[in-house]
């Protein structure tokens, strides 16, 4: 119980972080962030009957990041990998 929602509020703070970063124009610190926010709602999902939710509102955000860095390719294997 406290472990999810340890993993939770650390989800949430990397993707914060993340979109404060991508606001800034500073795309290679947002997508670190948003990784590994993507790495946690994996680590949540296991345990989380909205895994699917999860995995698409993580990947989205990081998504976006790629595509603001020019990293087309990365955007679309995020992308692919939230459909999954």
């Amino acid at each position: 119980m406290v472990d999810d929602w340890i993993l939770r509020t650390a989800m949430a703070a990397n993707s914060l972080l993340g979109g404060i970063y991508a606001k800034a124009g500073r795309m290679e610190e947002a997508i670190r962030y948003r990784r590994r926010s993507v790495e946690l709602a994996d680590r949540f999902a296991a345990t989380d009957p909205s895994a699917p939710v999860k995995r698409l509102a993580t990947r989205s955000p990081l998504a976006d990041s790629y595509l603001n860095a020019s990293r087309f390719d990365d955007a679309f294997r995020v992308q692919q990998e939230a459909r999954r």
